[in-house]
């Protein structure tokens, strides 16, 4: 019996020694290299053929026409479409896809840039999208969807970013957005727990001429979203509107708005508005609909005003003796710096060292990072202050020969020289102590591990496509979504009607 033992465990030995000696093979990655002479059929062609674990590389060159595809990876290995150089685009559909990720493209000249249709877990990362008329990217009937890093300036007609009619736990992070006819950030329709954090918003509604809009609206049947750590610079129209329920808005920076900073109405249910400045020198920081009040948490907000009423008639002894704001404050700049030349430069909005922002926010909405977090652990207020306050070097991404966009109002838009970046819309970020906008600061999980893209679920997800065709005349902004699959506009090409976009958006 002891000899068969012995036997036996001398065996396991041998057997574990031949395993680690001999691992198993791992599957090679499948590269697919794409040229300018297969243009944009090409791409659609090697995504529609790939299996998972395939990285196409699209060559350096201009692709005209669209490409219209779907791919399907693993949440360990995706597909993977990716530039090399500089490759410019009119406009990419994705449909039905899972676990892909999109990176480093220039799209241009087209109505619309990316389209996400019925997919899932797909990543939009480092991508230059500039004068297109409908919108950037839009995220329709999409789940987990990782929105990153990307660029988008000058959409003549609509907005940079759109999640459209539903989708759950989308993440829309780390993005520069730039002139925009209408919104900067649109969500409108059933969308659950979307997250939108640490994006730079610049002049949206203004865009070619003022329009009217909002830097981010929440509308439609949104609910438990995240809006955090967002700076807004010289929005036309409201800084948001949120006609939705139970948004969560913390630790952003409104700087110059036309109407109001915070838009609800009486469909808006469970606000809260934590650790927010708000900076203008006329406009009322708050629109409160009567009927979002029973149901409204604000606190630890501070108000850089003139010497308007902190609501359309109230004052901020007013406001506080309704009891919201009870530890907000009032009073001069919190800032280091000034913004004179109003540059959408994140830098330029970090705190005074010796200013009462700093942990003076929420107990409990404790700075993730010192830096750029000030003082003790406790939040600080604004843009560099809470749970996310992971900001670094990379959230205004560069095209991938080391260029970046020119400034909006140039002739030729596209990467110029790295010299001249301090003077590109101030995109450089001046030191501060701080890593600053963009990749997961130390001891900080992914992002795609924080959004849910790699929980390797892949539920069953609605046919329907996206629009065939932009929607062009109207986006449906400030009402509820018209329900596509009763009218079947993603086919039928039924216009949805122009809605006026003007003061209220309601």
């Amino acid at each position: 019996m002891q000899r068969t033992e012995k036997s036996l465990s001398v065996a396991a030995l041998i057997v574990g020694l031949l395993i680690e000696a001999f691992p198993s093979p791992v599957a090679a990655q499948t590269v697919v290299r794409i040229t300018p002479d297969q243009g944009s059929a090409g791409i659609a062609s090697a995504l529609n053929s790939a299996t998972a674990g395939t990285r196409i590389v699209v060559a350096e060159g201009t692709y005209a026409g669209q490409v219209r595809a779907g791919s399907t990876g693993t949440s360990d290995q995706p597909v993977v479409l990716v530039a090399e150089g500089r490759v410019v685009l009119e406009t990419l559909m994705i449909e039905r896809s899972h676990f892909l990720v999109i990176e480093g493209f220039e799209i241009t000249g087209s109505s619309r840039g990316i389209t996400l249709g019925a997919c899932d877990s797909v990543v939009i990362r480092r991508n230059y999208i500039h004068d297109i008329t409908n919108y950037g990217i839009m995220n329709y009937r999409s789940d987990r969807t990782l929105i990153e890093h990307n660029r988008i300036e000058r959409s003549s007609i609509e907005h940079g970013i759109y999640l459209s009619d539903s989708g759950t736990g989308v993440v829309v992070s780390d993005n520069f957005i730039a002139h925009t006819q209408i919104n900067g950030i649109h969500m409108n329709g059933a969308l659950v727990s979307p997250v939108v954090r640490r994006n730079v918003i610049f002049r949206s509604g203004t865009y070619p001429a003022f329009e009217g809009g909002a830097g981010i609206t929440y509308i439609g049947g949104a609910s438990d979203g995240l809006i955090t750590n967002n700076l807004l610079i010289d929005v036309g129209g409201q800084g948001m509107t949120v006609l939705s329920s139970g948004a969560k808005i913390r630790n952003n920076v409104l700087d110059g708005w036309t109407w109001s900073g915070i838009l609800t109405s009486a469909s808006t249910t469970h606000l809260e508005l934590t650790n927010n400045i708000f900076v203008s020198a006329s406009a009322s920081p708050l629109g409160i609909d009567a009927s979002a009040r029973p149901s409204l948490k604000a606190d630890y907000n501070f108000y850089v005003l003139g010497s308007q009423a902190i609501t359309g008639s109230e004052p901020f002894a007013t406001w506080q003796a309704s009891g919201q704001d009870m530890h907000g404050q009032t009073g001069a700049s919190p800032f280091a710096h000034t913004n004179a030349g109003r540059e959408p430069n994140a830098a330029l909005y970090a705190l005074a060292p010796q200013s009462s922002a700093v942990d003076t926010g929420a107990p409990e909405l404790e700075d993730a990072f010192l830096p750029p977090g000030l003082g003790e652990r406790r939040s600080d207020l604004g843009i560099f202050g809470g749970p996310d306050n992971n900001w670094t070097s990379g959230s205004i991404p560069e095209l991938p020969d080391g260029g970046v966009p020119g400034p909006a109002d140039s002739s030729t838009p596209g990467p110029i020289d790295a010299t001249s970046v301090a003077s590109d819309s101030g995109l450089v970020v001046a030191d501060a102590g701080a890593t600053m906008l963009g990749d997961v600061g130390p001891g900080a999980t992914s992002d795609a591990a924080s959004s849910g893209i790699d929980a390797g679920e892949r539920p069953g997800v609605d046919a329907a496509r996206p629009p065939e065709e932009p929607v062009g005349s109207g986006c449906g902004c400030g009402v509820a979504p018209v329900a596509a699959g009763v009218l079947g506009w993603a086919w039928a090409g039924v216009p949805l009607l122009r809605w006026r976009r003007g003061r209220r958006q309601e």
